[in-house]
């Protein structure tokens, strides 16, 4: 019978453990006899996941699969090198486990233009709402593009928008909303513009 390598894993002493990372690190495929470093993650101390966490961001390696394991402490650092321009990776994956005050300071680059390795699309939906709705309603009153922002925007804004649109208080394009707003909301919106053509039509 094939002993399974996996199995063993809880059992093992530290210096095992180390002694399979060191096959999975060399190992073509990332994995020795089916054990990734993901795998062997849950059973490393916090200052050694960090470590390998750091070790294989630098060599382009596995660091996503130890995102879970590493300490809180190591995410302000890692922003900041990205932030600097010294970090060259795919920061998507790891931005949910980043607290919000980094998640802020990274969204609010990206939407200065100051941040252009991470996109919108990409970071929205780890942002807070009021957050959304601020830079939302700023983009709206400065008729910049809103789209992006649109599915994480609550429902209580667009209602204040649909009403402050059906009050004659604002002027923004509303069709784009239509997709994200309540029933009821739409409804008002069509009360409203069929009430604006009447005149119109009488008078042709």
């Amino acid at each position: 019978m094939k002993i399974s390598m996996m199995n063993m894993l809880p059992f093992l002493s530290d210096k095992e453990l180390e002694e399979l990372i060191k096959k999975v690190q060399e190992s073509e495929t990332g994995e020795f006899q089916g054990v990734s470093l993901g795998r062997v993650a849950p059973f490393l101390e916090e200052e050694r996941a960090n470590a390998l966490f750091l070790a294989e961001i630098e060599k382009g390696g596995s660091f996503i699969a130890l995102a879970p394991f590493v300490s809180d402490s190591l995410w302000p650092a890692i922003v900041e090198k990205y932030l600097a321009g010294n970090l060259k990776i795919n920061l998507v994956p790891l931005l949910p486990f980043m607290d919000d005050g980094m998640i802020d300071e990274l969204f609010a680059k990206v939407c200065d233009g100051a941040l252009t390795s991470l996109d919108l699309l990409s970071i929205l939906p780890f942002v807070k709402e009021d957050k959304v709705e601020e830079q939302f309603l700023t983009r709206l009153q400065n008729g910049q593009e809103i789209t992006p922002f649109l599915p994480f925007v609550s429902e209580p804004c667009l209602h204040r928008l649909a009403e402050e649109y059906c009050g004659g208080k604002s002027e923004i394009e509303i069709d784009l909303m239509y997709p994200f707003m309540s029933e009821s909301d739409i409804r008002m919106i069509f009360q409203y513009a069929m009430k604006e053509t009447e005149p119109q039509e009488k008078k042709e």
